[in-house]
């Protein structure tokens, strides 16, 4: 069964219950199972219509599904001679650099 095919028997299931309901409330006197028995029939058809187009919208794609697994990045972890090198203000705490002689925010004389 196409897609297409589905869709139409999606309608034709939303038309049977729309009809059952309008002649149930049109002609009270019409007996009570027939309108229900035309009603359930509507939603069997509605039901199938649907799955069978759920069905089509998570088809796999031709030959599975393909998975491939790619490594994460590699990461350089800098050495320790690379990282600069910083000196905490006694005053203030502000982070200075280390051949800082005055701290820029305080104005603290650093030792030697």
């Amino acid at each position: 069964m196409d897609e297409g095919t589905a869709r139409s028997i999606t309608i034709l299931g939303v038309i049977v219950i729309v009809i059952f309901v309008v002649v149930s409330q049109a002609f009270p006197s019409l007996n009570l199972a027939l309108s229900f028995t035309g009603i359930f029939s509507g939603i069997i058809l509605l039901l199938f219509g649907l799955n069978k187009i759920a069905d089509y919208a998570i088809k796999p794609a031709e030959g599975g599904i393909q998975v491939s697994y790619q490594p994460p990045p590699q990461q350089y972890i800098t050495p320790y001679s690379q990282v600069p090198q910083v000196k905490y203000c006694p005053r203030c705490g502000a982070i200075n650099r280390y051949d800082a002689q005055f701290c820029p925010y305080c104005d603290y004389k650093f030792s030697s």
